[in-house]
């Protein structure tokens, strides 16, 4: 089956259909992403916007699991989610020419 055949059509993007509860979820992700930030934004805390983002993504993992499996679950992305900046953060330090002294 050729790819065009999986593309949506221009209708089909601006179409409500059934949501299955979707609704919901999306609710529940901009209210865990949204209120750290505008919380950090009203107490003066911008500098620390970045890292309540990526923080609040971990809420978002393991929708439909029990909450033994979605503890796992979570733990495994909120760990993923600080390697990863911690890998980047590492790499454009080394790029700079920033040396870390490890005592």
């Amino acid at each position: 089956m050729p790819l065009v055949a999986h593309l949506p059509r221009p209708r089909d993007l601006v179409r409500f259909g059934p949501h299955n509860g979707s609704h919901w979820v999306a609710l529940r992700a901009g209210v865990s992403v949204g209120l750290p930030l505008v919380l950090l934004t009203a107490t003066g805390h911008r500098s620390w916007l970045a890292y309540a983002a990526f923080g609040a993504f971990t809420s978002l993992y393991g929708r439909g699991e029990g909450y033994r499996r979605r503890l796992h679950t979570q733990l495994a992305a909120a760990v993923t989610l600080v390697l990863g900046v911690a890998l980047v953060s590492t790499r454009r330090a080394i790029a700079r020419g920033v040396v870390m002294e490890l005592a």
